[in-house]
């Protein structure tokens, strides 16, 4: 279990195979590959992906990399960005239920809820935190203790309003 543990967190496309097999229906296109590769490197980064519809774009950023990076001992504090709070939560939701009741994850990680476990916002048995954030919410001061945010993900944020004038989708 341990040998098999190591390889899962030191190969992210085995590991989402491994434990989202659910949502693994093809192997990962190159341009998966690459995401993965630019957001495991060391340091600070700023990603952006345009890809077509259903190529999994957030499921890869707000399910996968989120995971990858708790369980490799990454993540600490990660913001879900969204257009609103609502969409941010239902953006959270899905990894809440991972957490909760992959029973992969709780065979090999142990149970993950900690003592606070809302919708919107939520610990981890390792104080992992996880929060939902609208556009226009003020997430300064966000901090678990002593551990500011470690990963922020902005997904599906703007509206038909916005896109259609290039100067407030720059804003």
């Amino acid at each position: 279990k341990k040998k098999r543990i190591a390889y899962l967190l030191s190969n992210p496309e085995a590991f989402c195979k491994y434990y989202f097999a659910q949502y693994c229906s093809s192997d990962f296109a190159p341009f998966h590959k690459k995401l993965f590769k630019a957001i495991l490197k060391p340091g600070k980064k700023y990603v952006v992906r345009k890809w077509a519809r259903a190529h999994a774009k957030s499921v890869m950023a707000d399910l996968f990399i989120p995971l990858y990076r708790k369980f490799t001992g990454k993540s600490k504090v990660v913001l879900i960005v969204s257009r609103t709070h609502d969409n941010a939560q239902n953006l959270l939701a899905p990894l809440k239920i991972q957490l909760e009741y992959n029973q992969k994850i709780i065979s090999d990680f142990g149970v993950q809820r900690g003592s606070h476990w809302e919708a919107d916002n939520f610990h981890t048995k390792d104080r992992c935190w996880y929060l939902a954030v609208g556009m226009g919410e003020n997430p300064r001061g966000k901090r678990n203790e002593e551990v500011r945010p470690t990963d922020i993900i902005l997904d599906d944020a703007d509206d038909d309003e916005v896109c259609r004038n290039p100067m407030r989708l720059n804003n």
